[in-house]
């Protein structure tokens, strides 16, 4: 079962936060009813506020930053304050997306007002725990919020490209969602922790604020390793709190305070081991072998209870990082005459052919994680040089090597990849045998289940697969069939992740190509499917651009399935992937027309896909009136412009139904907030005007509006020539500065008298070579022949 109750979790453990039980790493239900957790209530409202408007919170801070005391706290506060219903689950290697659907999905159906999941370490399973909101995001349950904790392990968040990262593309750039937990937390909630400590303890002591202040910032790195200095801290001989430090915590654990014993060599031995491999993961540590190494049930519960080891189902202990790293220390600043290094390689041999011998008489979901010695060493290595020569003795082992693949053989795709990547830097022969080896036994296991999958679900497989396959081998035997049935089962947002995985992993053309065929077969009803469930007209574009870059025959033929399609509801959805690029609505529908629906010719120019303009059409005259009457100035002529190159009989229409009356009125706005801001000459004035009136002008009159009772901004030609001469050096964000120029040429051939064109505009400007030649080798034919044709038809 992926999630429990909350109020499970918070019960358990019912005695009070005392000397024997400080050091537990999560809070209890009796510490939240004492008031011993003190959390900044501005990290709770923050955190409240996201999941009543946004739903959903993600909560991000480092190793100890205090991500679980906050979670804790928004858990005690819903579910036994306010008696909500909340789920709590905690990512791990084991983590399944499908199987933690599956026990939330039919809350689609349910009636409840809300319900809350806590989703802690997405971290610690970046792929299953994208799969798993990429689901959640897909089906949109109403009543469900989600409350997600991670460390930051990638540049952007989860990964290093933006691209990949959903957690960072969704509810960082998207929702905006995001609780970054800072020093200045820690070191709030330490400080809290401290004050309470006191209280709780009764004790006598007065401490001063720069004492506290003193102590917060040496302590405030490791939450957990706080309640070890209080530990360690004796009041009463008159010890101050501020001296308590890394020596004082050493001799705590060393010399047997609170009754824990490091004396006897056979719990230096263990202690040594369990220190050197579990530095960065906590270790399931069976109780049959601690018995092996001498413990007796004695020594045992005294370990337990003074949390040197924690219990575990199935009968297994465990050690936190944080202790396991103390453990170290003290050992390793007490420790001289102690082969540690021989001890150390020997117990973990032996450790591990315990585990390999238990796991065979288990299940692997039940069975310890024997893998993690190898991470954790591999880890450790890059510091540590008995770590490094620990690993490659234990691979040495030819009895346990063989006892080792077969095990491997057992895992799944994404723990044999990092097993292999473990072992890899010190021993690539082994390495490479374990990938043979466990190719040889999965592939067609592998091949079957990436036919059965979800985009998301392959391209978040691709960097766990590629330690072990040969990519272009494991997709060289898909069909166009089996494609288009991984689309069916897809997003838009999934199949373009798909298609860039592709390139970046180096997979063949063909493997690539027969995806775009898939696309471009696919029936118009599955396609009208898959494009209601996007959100994002952007990414669309983005996605057309994957499929032109593998053919632009099969783009033309996807174009053309999507041609009849009626857009008008990803129109007019909030694109907050345009906008994180900077791109607003109408910004980002001007450049899927003006970018996407335009395909290579042979010679190297661009063309109109066949039936684009059933894309403008498709789209009523009101909605088409609706996003003119949003857009900036120069967007609306952008947008009128795009509509009356694919149709100019619905620009017409458009101009015809308010259109036009629509963007004169913006410019006039616009002129008048110019005058109040800028408080600029005239001259000035009048030349950003004519950056939108000119052109405008000239596209109404294609448009057949009669602008004859419009005047000009300024009759001085001299200043309309200086405009029109600005062009040239002008990048507008919208319309290319030619048609600009043209659109500007064509309203003044019809303002101004005739030789006054002829002399001060048409015989000055239009010769001079380099704009006839940007307009008559125009790249996009489309233009280049609407313009020719303006300036031929016209005189210009």
């Amino acid at each position: 079962m992926v999630f429990v109750p909350f109020d499970k979790v918070i019960r358990k453990g019912s005695e009070p936060w005392t000397e024997a039980s400080i050091s537990k790493p999560k809070p209890t239900l009796l510490d939240f009813e004492s008031d011993f957790v003190k959390v900044p209530n501005r990290l709770l409202n923050d955190v409240k506020t996201l999941l009543e408007n946004v739903g959903f919170s993600l909560v991000i801070g480092e190793q100890n930053s205090g991500k679980t005391w906050l979670s804790y706290a928004i858990g005690y506060d819903l579910c036994i304050l306010n008696r909500k219903r909340v789920w709590y689950a905690v990512v791990d290697e084991e983590f399944n997306a499908n199987e933690a659907w599956r026990e939330i999905a039919h809350y689609k159906q349910s009636k409840l007002k809300s319900v809350y999941f806590i989703i802690e370490n997405c971290h610690e399973n970046p792929d299953e725990a994208e799969k798993f909101l990429q689901k959640i995001c897909d089906e949109k349950i109403a009543n469900a919020k989600f409350l997600l904790t991670t460390r930051k392990i990638g540049t952007f968040v989860l990964r290093d490209e933006e691209i990949l990262d959903f957690f960072y593309d969704k509810f960082v750039n998207k929702l905006k969602c995001d609780v970054r937990l800072s020093f200045l937390d820690k070191k709030e909630i330490t400080e809290g922790i401290i004050q309470e400590f006191i209280e709780i303890k009764k004790i006598k002591y007065e401490l001063k604020n720069e004492e506290l202040a003193s102590v917060v910032n040496a302590w405030a790195a490791d939450l957990y390793q706080t309640y070890f200095h209080l530990r360690a801290w004796d009041p009463s001989k008159g010890q101050r709190l501020s001296v308590v430090g890394a020596q004082e915590t050493y001799d705590f654990l060393w010399e047997g305070q609170g009754g824990i014993c490091l004396k006897k060599e056979f719990q230096r031995q263990i202690l040594s081991r369990l220190a050197v491999i579990c530095q960065f993961e906590p270790l399931k540590v069976p109780d049959k072998f601690l018995h092996q190494v001498s413990i007796d049930e004695d020594e045992l519960c005294s370990l337990k209870n003074n949390e040197i080891v924690q219990t575990y189902p199935n009968n297994f202990c465990g050690v936190t990082e944080s202790l396991s790293r103390l453990i170290l220390s003290a050992i390793e600043n007490n420790l001289s005459d102690f082969n540690r290094e021989h001890t150390t390689k020997q117990l973990l041999k032996e450790y591990l052919e315990e585990l390999l011998h238990l796991r065979r008489s288990k299940k692997e979901s039940q069975s310890p994680k024997w893998r993690i010695i190898f991470q954790a060493l591999s880890l450790a290595g890059h510091e540590v040089e008995i770590a490094r020569e620990t690993l490659l003795c234990l691979i040495s082992d030819a009895q346990l090597w063989t006892e080792i693949k077969r095990n491997a053989k057992f895992l799944s795709t994404e723990a044999a990849g990092t097993l292999i990547s473990n072992i890899l830097p010190l021993a690539r022969d082994k390495a490479e045998e374990l990938r043979a080896f466990y190719s040889f036994h999965h592939s067609q296991e592998v091949d079957a289940r990436l036919k059965l999958s979800s985009a998301t679900s392959i391209y978040g497989a691709l960097a766990s697969l590629s330690r072990i396959f040969n990519l272009n081998l494991l997709f060289i035997n898909f069909s166009v069939s089996d494609f288009e049935s991984i689309i069916r089962r897809s997003t838009i947002s999934g199949l373009r992740h798909l298609f860039f995985n592709f390139e970046k992993y180096k997979l063949t053309s063909s493997i690539s190509t027969k995806l775009g065929e898939a696309m471009a077969s696919i029936p118009k009803e599955d396609l009208a499917e898959l494009i209601a469930k996007h959100d994002s007209l952007y990414s669309l574009g983005g996605f057309i651009g994957n499929i032109k870059n593998i053919s632009v025959s099969i783009a033309k033929n996807f174009i053309e399935n999507l041609s009849h399609i009626d857009l008008s509801n990803l129109f007019l959805k909030e694109d907050v992937l345009a906008a994180a690029d900077g791109y607003s609505k109408i910004a980002s529908i001007n450049f899927f027309f003006s970018r996407h629906l335009l395909l290579k010719t042979q010679n190297g120019n661009l063309a109109p896909a066949q039936n684009a303009k059933l894309f403008v059409n498709n789209i009523a005259d009101e909605l088409w009136l609706r996003f003119i009457h949003i857009s900036s100035p120069i967007e609306g002529i952008w947008l009128l412009w795009n509509i009356f190159r694919y149709s100019k009989e619905k620009a017409k229409s458009l101009v015809l139904k308010n259109a036009a009356a629509i963007l004169l009125k913006k410019n006039d706005v616009c002129l008048r907030r110019t005058l109040f801001t800028r408080m600029s000459s005239k001259k000035k004035l009048i030349q950003d005007r004519l950056d939108f009136h000119l052109p405008l002008l000239g596209l109404l009159l294609e448009c057949d509006f009669d602008i004859s009772k419009i005047p000009l901004p300024e009759e001085d030609t001299q200043i309309i020539r200086d405009r029109l001469k600005r062009f040239e050096n002008w990048r507008g964000r919208g319309v290319p500065q030619p048609t600009l120029f043209i659109l500007s040429l064509r309203a003044l051939r019809n303002k101004l008298p005739e030789k006054d064109y002829n002399e001060n505009v048409k015989d000055f400007i239009l010769n001079r070579e380099p704009m006839r030649s940007y307009v008559y080798f125009h790249k996009d034919l489309q233009v280049r022949k609407i313009l020719i044709n303006l300036i031929e038809s016209y005189a210009l």
